[in-house]
Order: structure tokens, then sequence, then C-alpha cells
């Protein structure tokens, strides 16, 4: 018969134990003696326990690790979690990206995309109120000088003909960065994640594997100011996917795979600390057409519903102990459309939800999307407009346009107004694609804002039958009082030979937000 137990504890693998002075008469306590010393440490410490009876004391038990006042979310095991699932999203979006993309061929440098041509695109001058910046057009100031990778990919398919196999090799470049604060951690992290893969695709199925290294830097606070340090991150994934088309226009998808790394922690007047890091990954997922309703009203309903599962975990290392954590995400999106042919004209119809939802040991929640929309076009002249919202963050925004043109294609003028208020992005896809960082939904304290897109072009014939001239000018206001002027021209001197030139203007509330930018475009293909 067990009468109590004995408890003895130490700060780390390599301290010696310390007995703990209390009597445990139950299965559990509260070590209260140890709680208030040095409890913002960020690692746990270790406990061991031992039965007693009439006869003595029992052996000591293994080592265990207790807890140290933050609720189980410790510096190491919140930074390779959302290291993790940052990088899986990535791995995600790249393969997704090429299963939708079908076979083909193409480079894409900055964003901008050749398909089987020659392209010299977009060479920029950007700079500010100092004139002292340069670079791609596609970059935003303050980003990093990686950062220009953004966008970069490439895809080779070669065969596909007389019903034989495609074989094709792809590749992604990307950036994400991820945030947390969940008290008493706070966490940053930005990561360059580079995916290369090739496959086969033999009638509807189509298989193949992918190769993925990603590189992260961060850094973490414990307790305010008291704790902080450096935290890098590098992985080496291989990822094995399939997919298989049910019908031409539904299809199911899945990715596994595993990494292996390197964790390194760095705090102020500390040595640096090295240790493996480990990764898993499941996905799954369904996307296409479903079969037209039979209730006499012609709707159209698309789906599209994926699953991803993540686990990450690092061995322990002198002060740091082993951590593990895992993540998970599962998202829906439905849509119906509804097409009209009217007298004069076609009224389009649409409605949506979206459904998503995070869980695991990083950050948790749900979201859920409702919005809806329509378009009517009628000899030359387009009006359209929508309205989506967040139900479960309070997020909304509603939007409209006019377009205008009565000319022939390619001649005369155009004019385009689009206001709004709310929310800049919306539809299901809001949920589907919103950034890697806390929570599952926008960010906290939404507070919306108007804005004004306009346009006006007008397109004419060169003289001598040497292409079409298009110029164009436009103005965009926000909310926040920024303004952007922007004005070019584009020569289009065959169906796939262009020239272009624009110039913008930026101006806003700080020198960050103002600039001026001038772009070149030439574009060829054959």
């Amino acid at each position: 018969l067990i009468t109590g137990y004995n408890l003895q504890y130490r700060t780390g693998p390599d301290a010696d134990w310390l007995p703990v002075l209390q009597d445990v008469a139950g299965t559990s306590t509260i070590i209260t003696m140890i709680v208030d010393f040095d409890e913002e440490l960020p690692l746990p410490y270790e406990v061991q326990v031992r039965a007693q009876n009439a006869e003595g004391d029992g052996p000591w038990s293994e080592p265990g690790r207790l807890g140290t006042g933050i609720e189980g979310d410790d510096v190491q095991t919140s930074w390779i979690v959302r290291f993790a699932r940052t990088v899986g999203s990535q791995v995600f979006d790249a393969v997704t990206g090429r299963l939708d993309g079908g076979s083909g061929t193409y480079v894409s440098l900055a964003g901008m995309r050749t398909d089987r041509a020659a392209h010299l695109d977009t060479a920029a001058f950007r700079a500010g109120p100092d004139r002292q910046a340069a670079g791609w057009r596609a970059t935003e100031r303050g980003q990093k000088q990686r950062d220009l990778l953004l966008g970069n990919s490439f895809q080779l398919s070669a065969g596909g003909e007389q019903g034989d196999p495609t074989w094709t090799a792809w590749g992604r470049i990307g950036t994400a960065r991820f945030d947390a604060k969940k008290k008493p951690v706070a966490l940053f992290g930005d990561i360059l994640t580079t995916v290369v893969g090739a496959d086969v695709e033999p009638d509807r199925w189509l298989g193949g594997i992918a190769v993925s290294v990603s590189d992260g830097d961060g850094v973490f606070e414990l307790a305010g100011d008291d704790l902080a340090g450096e935290a890098s991150g590098r992985l080496t994934n291989v990822h094995g996917y399939a997919r298989f088309q049910e019908t031409e226009k539904i299809d199911v998808w899945g990715i596994f795979g595993y990494g292996a790394g390197e964790l390194k922690i760095l705090q102020e007047d500390e040595p640096a600390l090295a240790t493996d890091l480990g990764m898993r990954m499941l996905a799954t997922g369904l996307r296409g057409e479903l079969p037209s309703l039979d209730w006499g009203f012609g709707i159209a309903l698309a789906v599209k519903a994926d699953a991803m599962w993540v686990q990450a975990e690092s061995d322990a290392v002198g002060d740091l102990v082993d951590a593990q954590g895992e993540a998970t995400r599962l998202r829906l999106a439905l849509e119906g459309s509804r097409a009209l042919t009217l007298r004069d004209g076609t009224l389009s119809l649409k409605g949506e939800r979206g459904l998503r939802h995070d869980g695991g040991d990083a950050d948790t929640g749900a979201g859920l999307q409702i919005g809806g929309g329509f378009r009517y076009a009628i000899q030359g002249y387009t009006i359209d407009g929508s309205a989506h919202g967040i139900v479960a963050h309070g997020e909304w925004g509603v939007s409209g346009s006019i377009r205008i043109d009565p000319g022939t294609p390619g001649r005369g003028l155009s004019l385009t107004v689009a206001p709004g208020w709310g929310a800049v992005k919306g539809g299901a896809g809001r949920l589907q694609t919103y950034r890697e960082t806390p929570g599952t939904g926008p960010e906290r304290g939404f507070k919306p804002e108007g804005r004004l897109e306009t346009e006006i072009g007008y397109e004419l014939p060169r003289p001598h039958g040497a292409g079409t001239l298009t110029s164009h000018a436009g103005l965009s206001l926000s909310g926040r009082g920024t303004q952007q002027w922007r004005a070019g021209a584009n020569w289009r001197l065959a169906p796939h030979t262009m020239l272009g030139v624009e110039g913008t203007r930026d101006t806003g509330q700080s020198r960050e937000e103002s600039g001026y930018a001038l772009m070149f475009r030439a574009s060829a293909r054959w």
C-alpha cells in the first residue's frame, strides 16, 4: 500500500537534483516552491517521483518535464511549430499551383510570365523623396533583398502527344512571414522557400516528387523584455504528390512529405545552441465543378476543400530540451452561380460560402465567409457589384464598378470607375489565401476604409497599319489618405509583340508611402 511520494527536480539535464520538501499524499500536486523560483525561464524543469510505503522508498521514475508558467507554449515549441506550418503552407501552395497550372512551358521572372517566348520586361526605377531607391517594379519599400525572388518560377513540359504521358519539371520561389503574440511568448519569422519538382501524367493520373529548401530567421521575446533572442531554422523536405481526375471537372489529390534540418537559438550573452529539426506533412483535397442541380434553375456549383497536417520536432541539446508540436488546417469553399440571358444583355449572379479552421499547438480559431455578387453587361457597358463578410471576425466589404467600352475591340474610348468600402479582398478566397499570421481571420481591430479606382483609356490604329496604340491614365484613392496617379501607353505592333511604358506617382502620409516609378515593357511570342 502506497503511503506517499517523494519528489525532486532540476533546472536542466546537467544540473543537480534538488529535493522538494513538501508532503505529497495524492497522485498530483502543485510545487509552489519552484513556481516562484525563476518562473520566467523559457525552458521547463525536469522532475522525478518515487513511491513510499511501510517497507521504504521505491525507485525513481524517468525524468519528466514540468511547466514553468508559460502554459506549455515555450519559445522552442512555439517557433518550430509556426516555422513548420508556414513551410508546409508554402509547399502546399507550390504543389497545388502546379496541379492547377496544367502542362505547358513558361518562365516567370518577378511575376512576369513568358510562354515559349522571348520576353524582356519590367526594368524599373523607383525612388522616394531622397531619390535613392531602385529595383524591380514588383517590389515594395522596406522589403528585404531576397524578396526580389518573389514570383520567380518555371515549368517545362514534354510529351503528351498521341496518348503518350506528359513529363513536367517545375520550380517556385516564395517568401512568407509569421508572427505570434501569445502571452508570454512573442515571435516573428521570415522564411524563403524554393521548391523544385518533376512529375508524369499518364491519362487521368498524375504523380510526382518535389524537393523544398526553406531558410527562416526571426526573433522572440518572453515575458516582455526580460528574455529575448534570435532563432533560425533550415529545412530540406522531400514530398510525394499525386492527383486523380475523377471526371474532367472534378479531381482529388494528396501530398505527403518528410524533412530534416537544423534549429539555432541565440540569447543575449549566451552561446548559440543548435539542434536537429524534423518535419512531417500530410495534405489532401478535392476541387472541381459539381453536377448541375436538376431543379430547373440552371445553378452551377463549384467546390474546393482541403486539409493539412504538419508536425515539427527538435532534439535536446545543452539547456534545450526536446520539443514537439503540430498544426492542422481545414478549408472549404462553395460557390454557386447562375447566368441569365436577357433581351439586350446578360445578367450573372453568384453566391459563395467559405469556412476555415486552424488547430494544434500554433494559432487556432475559425472563420466563416459569406458573400454574393452580380454582373450585368449590355452593349458595351458593364455594371457589377459584390458584398462579403467574415462572420466570426467582423470583417466586411462592398464594392462595385462601371465600365464603359462602346467602341469596337481595340478602338475608341473606355472608362472604368470602381468604388469600394471595407476589406479590399472579398470572396471565399479570403479564407483560402490569407497570410500565415496569428489567428485564422483578418487582423484584429478591423477598420473599414473607402477607396476609389478610376481609369480612362483611348485606343486608335497606327498609320499604315503598324499596330494599335493604347494610352491610359488613372487615379487611385484610399481612405487612409494615399493616392496613386498613373499614365502610360502600349504599342501593340502585332498580336504577340508589344512595347509599353507606364509612370506612377504615389503620395501618402509618410516618406515610405510616397515615391514614383517608371516601367518599360517589351514582349514577343512565337
